[in-house]
């Protein structure tokens, strides 16, 4: 008959417990990491909502408002209202006015949220959907013209990239 095999001595065990501590701390400590991420971006993505629904941001809508195009009927028209919104933007570009500002404001708005978004979660990123969506296509529908010959005019091939990255992500997702 063989002889029985010795046990492992306290030192072995001592390491086993230390390595399985250690490996639980680690654990945890990654799943905390991973928790505060989350509520981190959950928290950018309700100061987003919030920071929409600001004076700064209904003002820059306002101002948008003013251009708002109608056909015959009244119903509200994209196309006038985006070509309207488009000369005027570049004419009160032309002055640095305090209208082209609140402009800016809008499309910085939207730049900053695809910047963002390009960061988040998917969870978040969905979050950023079921708020935002609508908002975000309709923004880019008024301003695509605009950015695109702000583009051409040589300004920046890449102005408001962002913007319409988040456009197509709306589109997509």
């Amino acid at each position: 008959m063989p002889a029985p095999t010795p046990g492992p001595d306290w030192t072995q065990i001592t390491t086993a417990i230390g390595t399985l501590v250690a490996a639980g701390t680690i654990f945890f400590a990654g799943l905390q990491v991973s928790l505060s991420k989350r509520e981190s971006q959950r928290e950018l993505v309700a100061g987003l909502t919030e920071e929409w629904n600001g004076d700064r941001l209904v003002a820059a809508r306002q101002a948008i408002l003013k251009y708002r195009g109608v056909d015959v009927t009244g119903a509200e028209d994209d196309d006038a209202w985006a070509r309207q919104l488009q000369e005027a933007f570049f004419r009160e570009r032309a002055g640095f006015t305090d209208e082209y500002f609140l402009f800016l404001r809008d499309l910085n708005y939207f730049e900053g949220l695809g910047v963002l978004y390009s960061r988040l979660t998917k969870k978040n990123q969905q979050l950023v959907r079921d708020y935002l969506r609508s908002a975000i296509l309709h923004h880019w529908r008024l301003w695509e013209s605009t950015v695109k010959d702000f583009r051409d005019r040589g300004q920046s091939a890449t102005v408001y990239q962002q913007f319409e990255a988040l456009h197509i992500a709306m589109v997509q997702g």
